[in-house]
Order: C-alpha cells, then sequence, then structure tokens
C-alpha cells in the first residue's frame, strides 16, 4: 500500500468520468440531442474538440494531484515481491480470467448496442459470474451479503431520487422554476444565452435530474436563445457542458456507490472533487467557445 488517498482516485475518477458522459452512447447526449432535435453524429463532431480540451484537464489534474501526494509521502519504495504478490490472483491463462474478461467486453458490446434494458443485462452478467467464479452455493451467499450493504443503499436512494423528481415535476415545479429564470434575466444577456445556459447546467444538472433539465429545463432556453439568432445545435452544446458537475449529484446513485465501495465519506467527496470537477466545466467552456461551438460575439 503506497498511502495514496482514496479520495484522490476518486476524484480523478470522477473526473474522468464526467467528460465521458457526454459520448453518443450516454444518456445526456441523447436526450440533448432529442430535446433540440439535432442530428447525433452531427452533434458529437462537433463535441470533439471539447471533450478532448476536457480530457487534457483530467490529465493535467491527476498530474497535479499526484505530485501533491508525492510531496505529502515523499518517495515510497516497493519491492518486487511486494508487486508481484499485489498481482498473485491474476493469472492470464486462467480460464476464469479469460471467461471475466469476455464476459466484461460481451456486456460492454450489448449496452452499447441496447439489447436489453441495463437492468436485465447486468443481473444476466451477475449471474454468469457467480457461477463460474464461485461454483457453490456457500460462496455465492457470501459475495451476496458482502455488497448487500451497497446494494440496498443504492437502490433505496433510486426510489428517493424518482419520488423527489417526481414531486418536481407533478406539481410544475420544474416548469415555474425554468420560466422564472428565463425571466429574471437581463434583456441584453440574450445574445449569450448558450454561455449562460452552459454555466446553468451545472447547477441545474446538479440538482434535477437529466430528463428534467434536458426536457424541462434546455427547451426553454432555447426558444429564449431563437430569438436572438442562437440556433439548437449551440445550446445542445452549451447544455451538455455541465455534466462534469452532474456526477456529483445526491441523484446519481454510482457516486454513492464510489464512496461505498472506497469507504470515503460523501460529504467530503462533494467538497474535495467539486472544484476539480467545475474547472473541467470551465475549460470546456473556454474550447467551446475558442472553436467557434459556442459565440460570445454577434
Amino acid at each position: 500500500m503506497t498511502g495514496i488517498r482514496l479520495q484522490v482516485m476518486a476524484t480523478v475518477l470522477l473526473m474522468a468520468i464526467g467528460v465521458m458522459n457526454i459520448l453518443p452512447w450516454a444518456g445526456p447526449f441523447s436526450r440533448a440531442a432529442s430535446a433540440m432535435h439535432v442530428d447525433i453524429t452531427e452533434l458529437f463532431v462537433q463535441m470533439i474538440p471539447i471533450m478532448v480540451a476536457g480530457g487534457l484537464w483530467v490529465i493535467f489534474a491527476a498530474w497535479w494531484l499526484g505530485r501533491m501526494e508525492y510531496r505529502r509521502l515523499g518517495r515510497v519504495s516497493v519491492s518486487e515481491d511486494e508487486v508481484l504478490k499485489g498481482y498473485a490472483h491474476i493469472r492470464l491463462n486462467d480460464p476464469r480470467f479469460l471467461f471475466n474478461l469476455s464476459l466484461t467486453l460481451t456486456l460492454i458490446a450489448c449496452m452499447m448496442l441496447s439489447l436489453m434494458p441495463l437492468p436485465i443485462l447486468f443481473m444476466i452478467a451477475f449471474g454468469l459470474a457467480c457461477l463460474v467464479n464461485f461454483p457453490t452455493l456457500k460462496q455465492q451467499k457470501e459475495v451476496i451479503a458482502r455488497h448487500a450493504d451497497n446494494v440496498m443503499a443504492v437502490t433505496l436512494l433510486i426510489f428517493a431520487a424518482g419520488i423527489f423528481v417526481g414531486i418536481k415535476g407533478g406539481t410544475g415545479m420544474i416548469k415555474a422554476i425554468s420560466e422564472n429564470l428565463v425571466s429574471l434575466l437581463p434583456q441584453q444577456s440574450g445574445h449569450y444565452m448558450s454561455v449562460i445556459t452552459a454555466l446553468l447546467s451545472m447547477p441545474f444538472t446538479y440538482v434535477l435530474t437529466n430528463d428534467a433539465f434536458y426536457f424541462g429545463v434546455l427547451p426553454i432556453l432555447a426558444e429564449t436563445a431563437a430569438h436572438y439568432g442562437i440556433d439548437r445545435h449551440e445550446m445542445a452544446i452549451a447544455s451538455l457542458i455541465g455534466q462534469p458537475v452532474h456526477l456529483l449529484s445526491p441523484l446519481v446513485a454510482s457516486t454513492y456507490l464510489l464512496c461505498g465501495l472506497l469507504d470515503i465519506d460523501y460529504g467530503d467527496n462533494q467538497r474535495v472533487s467539486l472544484k476539480w470537477t467545475v474547472g473541467t466545466v470551465l475549460v470546456m467552456l473556454i474550447a467551446a467557445i475558442g472553436v467557434g461551438a459556442i459565440t460570445v460575439l454577434n
């Protein structure tokens, strides 16, 4: 064990996922394209240089955080025996390793092709993995019991988030928030609606689900932007830039799972990771303005 803080690893992981969450097969991308009625392929081509800039920022942040850990820990020597011991359980010629690798790749392919709903795909993959890696019923029970706490916590969170969003949508709160927001914007800010949307996508995707933001808030912002000559492609790009912050939302179950697996405090993770993910958004926004995907001068 080198002593690197697990929180650092979690922050870098969340930053990387935040950028990759804008790929075409990810939920936010398809929602933005659908809400704005734009071609997915064309939108993705426009997003590529923006995502590259975000990826470079993630690499820089990972290097900077690594340097901070180096200064904190100093030079740590790890013997060859310790390295071999850490990888002793991985045997490339083990049939189970080859099976697990094939199962993982197959699962990813099925997810990308949308052959089945994600819960069904994961349940099938989990069942097959248990049968091969833990052949006895006793071993399977032990594995399920070991992860039951995390599963129950995430399941309850998903139900709670669904109830929360349902109340917001059913009572008209989301629509009211969107309309009030537009009415509060100064008249002279209309020409900068795409920049405003990119900045607003951070807090809005943090407190709302992607469905609520892209199908509830974004169309209203886009309608206002259209009066100032800002097209739907530009608004779709702007709405996706805030996705790195969305992963820190209390409505995202995977972040709770990550904190549970690494045994780190969820509040501490929010506090440490937020400034780095905001940095990702700002870098991507500057890149979007630089390549002309978002205009600031009219």
